[in-house]
């Protein structure tokens, strides 16, 4: 079976995008907050808010993944580069892997949760940092990251969704490959898609129902 090809995967949930749009508002509006006394917010970091615009977001791991844990893994993707990194916080403070693109389809296809669980420990305990961020990082953890961190979930969501629907399409084009080729094939007498399955029905109705070997 064709694997699923991950530089074609990226993800931006509704709750996401409302994240990226106000801190992009809050740039450009200079929003106006008021409590018992007014005051303003100072625009963020135009290198935090081009790191923001300048990757894809894959999937996110965390809280609301594993009870308890009040870490959150996010991976991205770099536009121009199209290399992955790990995203890492713990809501005080913001820590970068990089990761090769098989050893990322590993851990998001083929890994049990358990299994996922330890290559995170092994991540934060034996994996070297990466200085792809730039500015005040306590600043990029505390106003930017903090917030998009809070829609793990979603992020993760939204991935498996989207992992769905190309798991789906590729088992469509793959009975449709295998009905063109089994319906040329000398020796059936009918084929045909039951219910989305592939039957073959031989001499004296003897029926087989073909599936693909994943």
């Amino acid at each position: 079976m064709r694997k699923i090809n991950i530089d074609k995967i990226s993800v931006m949930p509704k709750k996401l995008r409302s994240v990226i749009d106000s801190l992009h508002t809050r740039t450009e509006n200079n929003i106006r907050m008021s409590t018992e006394e007014d005051f303003e917010l100072d625009p963020l970091d135009p290198l935090h808010l081009r790191f923001i615009n300048d990757i894809e977001f894959i999937v996110g791991y965390g809280r609301g993944y594993w009870a308890g844990v009040d870490e959150e893994f996010t991976l991205i993707r770099i536009k121009d580069t199209r290399k992955y990194y790990w995203v890492y916080t713990d809501y005080s403070y913001v820590k970068v892997y990089a990761e090769s693109k098989e050893a990322v389809e590993k851990v998001l296809l083929d890994m049990s949760v358990e299994q996922q669980k330890r290559y995170f420990v092994e991540m934060i305990t034996k994996f070297k940092q990466e200085s792809i961020l730039r500015g005040d990082i306590e600043l990029f953890c505390g106003e930017i990251w903090s917030e998009i961190a809070k829609v793990n979930k979603e992020i993760r969501n939204e991935f498996q969704r989207e992992i769905s629907k190309v798991k789906k399409k590729l088992k469509e084009e793959h009975l449709q490959q295998a009905f063109s080729y089994f319906k040329t094939t000398e020796g059936l007498v009918k084929l045909e898609v039951e219910s989305g399955r592939l039957v073959a029905e031989f001499p004296e109705n003897i029926r087989f129902e073909i599936k693909e070997v994943e």
